[in-house]
């Protein structure tokens, strides 16, 4: 997969598309929930608060060093919520307690040269 957008899909839940590509996840636009393909069937991850279904942004993150930084957004509002996806091995997770604001994602890495992406929802 070349770009974000094949594994991570946004729609109406009719337009789910069949599974087959293990790790990709859809955000059903009508339904309050977010599903993963394992390969051979959509798994439900997470029922979502329905005033946070819509996705305000996707970033990408690749920090050059371990442990605490900062990721300018740039969306046009604050996000309600969001969900790190790894890209590579390592890990990423958000810095307690302050996850992120109208500005700015605050984050740590475990590793140098890891990569993920962070999906903002309204």
């Amino acid at each position: 997969m070349s770009t974000l957008s094949s594994v991570i899909l946004k729609d109406v839940i009719a337009n789910l598309p069949a599974a087959a590509i293990p790790g990709r996840l859809f955000f059903s636009t009508d339904t309050p929930e977010v599903l993963r393909d394992n390969g051979s069937s959509w798994d439900t991850v997470v029922t979502v608060n329905p005033a946070a279904t819509s996705i305000l942004g996707i970033v990408a993150v690749a920090p050059s060093s371990g442990g605490n930084f900062t990721e300018a957004h740039g969306l046009s509002a604050p996000p309600s919520a969001a969900l790190v996806m790894m890209t590579s091995d390592g890990g990423i997770w958000f810095q307690s307690p302050a996850m992120f604001d109208g500005t700015n994602l605050y984050l740590t890495a475990s590793d140098a040269g890891i990569t993920g992406s962070v999906v903002c929802f309204k």
